[in-house]
């Protein structure tokens, strides 16, 4: 909400994108603190992420003693949020309302894209499919276009040898410049036309053409 509020709906854009991840209904529950606490914890793990590789095997190989030895992080997650009436969920559900009407009060209209965790799928279950389900639950609720792009993915998270082509490398787990275009493609083929109708619509009318904002909102 922070990013939507101070960096997006001051540029006045044309459209805002959700890019949605499994990990956002995370650190949303009073058990992890203060906001102000919360916002600072994060800031620190994500800055050492970005800048310490040693930082980044630590933590992964944390991810996979506990999964190996313990709860993995799937089980863990659903253990906090498997129950939609749970206090972390409840408030990922109202962060991503608060959103849409956000949204809505500046005259933006908006859409949410879906993206996987991209780890591999060996039992031939996606363990946050219930998350995916929630949240396209919520968009059809509140009358917003919601792509899920789960399907898209499925083929390569679910081949050993494939997957490793939607991550940018081993000691970066966000999505790969292929995995990039595969989104791509599906977003312009699901919202492109509406872009193209308001780039038309203002051009004939003289407005100015903003650029069609893509954002994430990070809830800080």
């Amino acid at each position: 909400m922070t990013i939507l509020q101070k960096d997006v709906l001051p540029l006045r854009p044309d459209f805002v994108l959700l890019q949605w991840y499994v990990n956002d209904v995370e650190n949303n529950g009073s058990s992890q603190g203060s906001p102000n606490v919360r916002a600072f914890t994060n800031q620190v793990k994500q800055f050492l992420l970005n800048h310490s590789a040693l930082y980044f095997l630590v933590v992964d190989s944390v991810h996979r003693l506990r999964s190996r030895f313990g709860r993995s992080y799937a089980a863990d997650l659903f253990g906090r949020v498997g129950n939609p009436h749970s206090l972390e969920a409840q408030e990922a559900e109202r962060a991503l309302r608060e959103f849409f009407n956000k949204c809505r009060d500046h005259g933006v209209p908006m859409g949410v894209a879906l993206v996987p965790d991209l780890s591999p799928i060996q039992t031939g279950h996606y363990p946050f499919l219930y998350l995916h389900q929630r949240v396209l639950s919520i968009c059809a609720d509140a009358g917003v276009i919601c792509l899920d792009l789960l399907p898209v993915f499925m083929p390569y998270l679910t081949d050993p040898s494939k997957v490793g082509d939607l991550l940018v490398n081993r000691f970066d787990a966000h999505m790969s410049p292929f995995a990039n275009r595969l989104a791509a493609e599906k977003v312009l083929e699901v919202w492109g036309p509406t872009w193209r109708t308001v780039y038309e619509v203002k051009s004939v009318s003289g407005e100015d053409v903003g650029a069609v904002s893509i954002a994430q909102a990070a809830r800080e």
